[in-house]
């Protein structure tokens, strides 16, 4: 197997790893330890192989799994932003804002709006 095939594996079972712990603290040191490389060489070899870099990527999944329970339960907003890993709501609308346009509020109820409709 050659070097990059072998980091592309690499890369992937990460990327499996951090899908099914993005509901735990993800840091880029334990992340890059577990991959086996100082976290400075891992996040160049992620973005190489991914096209984005690391904090980028575990923020969309995450994004993505709020975005799903914003849709799927009744939870409290706060709830959500807390069991995916952001420090408080007004983080979470940030970065959901940043990506989406939207607030996590109004992206539920518009959501809601068009699945009722």
């Amino acid at each position: 197997m050659n070097n990059n095939a072998l980091r592309e594996n690499i890369v992937n079972d990460i990327i499996i790893w951090i899908d099914e712990n993005v509901d735990k603290p993800l840091d880029i040191e334990i992340i890059s330890e577990r991959a086996g490389y100082s976290k400075w060489h891992f996040q160049r070899i992620f973005k190489h192989v991914v096209g984005v870099n690391l904090g980028e990527y575990i923020l969309n999944i995450r994004l993505l799994k709020v975005s799903s329970d914003l849709k799927k339960t009744n939870d409290k907003i706060i709830d959500i932003a807390f069991r995916y890993g952001f420090d408080s709501q007004q983080e979470l609308n940030r970065a959901f804002k940043r990506i989406l346009k939207v607030t996590p509020g109004k992206y539920r109820k518009e959501t809601v709006l068009r699945y009722d409709a």
